[in-house]
């Protein structure tokens, strides 16, 4: 994987939630999120919906995580 970091909150697949990845297109400048498993940032290279462009750079956002635990 990467710097990038799931920001809070994603979509649900199967009771289970995927995270939401945060980008900036270095070619126009556009910030944008993608929610999508681990499994496919791994495998896939997302686009900038606006030109295209996969040259992208990773933001950082806000993490939730949800435990069994009470604390």
């Amino acid at each position: 994987m990467g710097p990038w970091v799931a920001a809070a909150g994603g979509r649900m697949q199967g009771g289970i939630s995927m995270p939401t990845y945060e980008f900036l297109c270095t070619k126009c400048q556009k910030e944008f999120s993608v929610t999508m498993t681990m499994r496919e940032r791994g495998e896939t290279k997302p686009a900038c919906p606006k030109c295209g462009s996969t040259d992208l750079e990773p933001l950082m956002a806000s993490f939730f995580s949800k435990t069994s635990r009470k604390s």
